[in-house]
């Protein structure tokens, strides 16, 4: 259930086996205190950016996208732009965190060492990525086996060696 002025937007399921702890009723943040939480972390700045890099970074793994590059950032601006997912994320933050970490994280963000975080996440979130992709892009070959063995094990599957 969501807190007292949550948007009534259904929430996304977690991910398979992923469960968050709830929230104490009363325990929850206000939608004022995440509002400044996001100001001073520079939400907007930082999702936005991430936005771009995510975009930029589809388009280098898949050449042949990189002509459609405007029309990637022009749905992605239709569709998820940060003014769309702003009240998703307050509602994520005060239905994952309690006011007092709210309040933590709103100090932290501010602070010296918060700027610079908060600068420098949504780079190392693609360089993570770009990391990762190229790791798992390596062992595509043995995704593609176990997958085609899975479908080999259904009725009326595949004949061996297809």
């Amino acid at each position: 259930q969501a807190p007292a002025g949550a948007p009534a937007s259904p929430a996304a399921p977690p991910a398979a086996g992923l469960v968050l702890p709830a929230i104490a009723p009363g325990d929850s943040a206000s939608a004022a205190a995440v509002d400044a939480l996001l100001v001073a972390s520079d939400a907007e700045r930082s999702y936005n950016q991430g936005l771009a890099l995510s975009v930029a970074a589809q388009t280098r793994a898949n050449p042949m996208l990189a002509e459609y590059a405007d029309v990637l950032r022009g749905f992605t601006a239709r569709y998820a732009s940060y003014a769309l997912i702003r009240p998703d994320l307050v509602r994520a933050y005060r239905e994952t965190f309690t006011a007092a970490d709210v309040a933590e994280l709103t100090a932290f963000y501010r602070s010296d060492l918060g700027r610079r975080l908060g600068s420098k996440l949504p780079l190392m979130a693609a360089r993570t990525n770009e990391l990762l992709s190229a790791r798992l892009q390596r062992h595509l070959p043995e995704l593609m086996e176990l997958i085609q063995a899975r479908m080999r094990q259904r009725p009326g599957a595949l004949p061996e060696g297809t």
